[in-house]
């Protein structure tokens, strides 16, 4: 019976020793699937320009929506959140399934829907975290390749 005590007080003191030392960003290891986010800024074809976050820009926040079709007549939204890294704005909402891959809709008020297909990796860290790392829109013949946390451009 002590042995059993003594050897449930190591297991313990190991566990706890190997969650705590994930760093700050990622938290502890767990076996919590924790979504990924889906960071991007709606910049114009031509000109490059931010078309929500510029001087002149030609959208407000309010007026951007993000469907996912989630089955027959189902929609699921998701209202992207703003957010800063530096003096750089852009938007931001966690992937709403645990799909490897899947499809959403991007509607600007009254232009033209588009459709972003994305894909999940896991980063390469002692407590990996899963991260979009590839994203193609309307089915274009390429397909943008992404780091962890990465901000990517969709043109309009």
């Amino acid at each position: 019976m002590r042995n059993l005590l003594t050897s449930s007080c190591f297991i313990y003191l190991f566990m706890l020793m190997a969650c705590t030392k994930a760093d700050k960003q990622t938290g502890a290891c767990t076996l919590e699937y924790i979504y990924p986010s889906l960071n991007f800024n709606i910049v114009s074809q031509s000109s490059g320009a931010d078309l929500f976050f510029s001087a002149n820009s030609l959208y407000k926040p309010e007026d951007l929506n993000v469907h996912f079709k989630s089955g027959i007549n189902r929609t699921d939204s998701v209202t992207p959140s703003v957010q800063t890294r530096g003096n750089k704005f852009f938007f931001s909402f966690k992937t709403s399934h645990a799909y490897l891959s899947d499809t959403c809709i991007i509607k600007i008020k009254n232009a033209k829907a588009d459709t972003v297909t994305y894909t999940i990796a896991n980063t390469d860290e002692i407590c990996p975290r899963p991260y979009i790392n590839s994203l193609k829109v309307n089915n274009a013949g390429y397909t943008v390749i992404l780091k962890a946390d990465e901000i990517v451009n969709i043109g309009k």
